[in-house]
């Protein structure tokens, strides 16, 4: 966490995927249809 506060370790390069609550059921079964396609998925709030 030290590493991510700092700004040493970047971890938006990271995220693959950014999904809305909204489609959290499509995201999930996108992620067990295909998990080598998503590295890193982040959940966000609608509007």
């Amino acid at each position: 966490m030290r590493l991510v506060a700092e700004g040493t370790l970047d971890v938006e390069t990271l995220i693959t995927h950014r999904i809305p609550f909204a489609d959290v059921d499509e995201g999930i079964t996108q992620a067990l249809a295909d998990p080598d396609s998503m590295l890193g998925v982040v959940f966000t709030q609608d509007g």
